[in-house]
């Protein structure tokens, strides 16, 4: 599993190409010596055009660069975490429970494991969760999953309560089942884990 980056060669050629070939033609137009009777305004837009791509793709990329600085990269099992307030155990503490939780929910997910490496993992910590209702699911909760993804919010009432004490493990649970059962009722899940006495 490879952190995610702020630079995309994806993003450039759908993005900066625009740009790239736009002053290309632009750099070719001025060495050829066009001639016409608009060639001022047609190198012009050429010009703009170009500058505009890539200044869009710029502030793209600087924006993505941005984000992703508000999270921490766990790289063992792919998790992307932004802790907002919360204090971060340490990665191998994370990883304890992250390794708990897969093992409790293996013998009835045999690939749990494989299901939560599969993609990036990215999980937000928000302090007013189960405070105000929030503007996704718009309702108070300790934590909620994003069906069909590997994407959680999880609810911290101090900074530095333990791991263990947020519903940390919880939505991993739910991304594991999820994406195991390619369902996401949320009253199935929680029934499936009060029977198996998972977290």
């Amino acid at each position: 599993m490879k952190k995610p980056v702020w630079f995309r060669l994806l993003d450039l050629l759908t993005i900066g190409l625009g740009g790239l070939v736009s002053l290309g033609l632009l750099v070719y137009a001025l060495f050829a010596g066009v001639q016409g009777a608009h060639a001022k305004e047609g190198l012009c837009l050429l010009a703009v055009v170009g500058f505009c791509f890539i200044g869009i793709w710029g502030k793209f990329v600087y924006d993505r660069k941005k984000w992703l600085s508000q999270f921490v990269w766990i790289p063992t099992y792919g998790f992307m975490i932004s802790p907002s307030k919360y204090k971060l155990p340490k990665p191998y503490e994370i990883n304890c429970v992250i390794k708990k939780t897969i093992d409790g929910w293996t013998p009835y997910h045999p690939n749990a494991e494989a299901l939560v490496k599969a993609r990036v993992n990215w999980v937000w910590f928000d302090e007013k969760l189960d405070q105000k209702p929030d503007e996704l699911t718009g309702r108070l909760s300790n934590g909620y999953a994003i069906g069909g993804t590997n994407s959680f919010k999880v609810d911290y009432d101090t900074g530095d309560e333990p791991l263990e004490l947020t519903a940390f493990a919880h939505e991993l649970g739910h991304i594991i089942h999820g994406n195991a059962t390619g369902q996401w009722s949320q009253e199935e899940h929680h029934q499936f884990a009060a029977a198996h006495s998972l977290p």
